[in-house]
């Protein structure tokens, strides 16, 4: 599986994030990694990526994306991209659309 991780605020999130890093899985602990997922500099990702046979080409690398200046696409205009009906779920936190400000949750 791919993974592009930036700063990690929760520590339920770094514990999700380390097995897809092949950096913990029920039993050790690597905390050095958890630690520098909480303080990953604000330009910076840690990201790993399935395009390899050779398991060596598998490690995590830090990455620093380059920022580009553009228009971010509205809810709609997402939804219309990659179609479906209903709101598009971007993560079990936040839904497309959903309104944080809201008291309807």
């Amino acid at each position: 599986a791919n993974l592009f991780v930036f700063q990690t605020k929760d520590p339920k999130d770094r514990d999700l994030i380390l097995p897809h890093l092949g950096r913990s899985e029920k039993g050790l602990v690597n905390t050095e990694y958890k630690r520098y997922l909480a303080r990953i500099p604000k330009t910076f990702a840690v990201a790993k990526f399935g395009y390899s046979d050779d398991v060596h080409l598998l490690e995590p690398i830090l990455a620093r994306p380059l920022m580009i200046t553009c228009n971010e696409p509205s809810d709609r205009e997402i939804l219309n991209k990659l179609g479906g009906s209903g709101p598009a779920v971007v993560s079990n936190r936040n839904p497309i659309g959903f309104d944080p400000s809201s008291r309807d949750f």
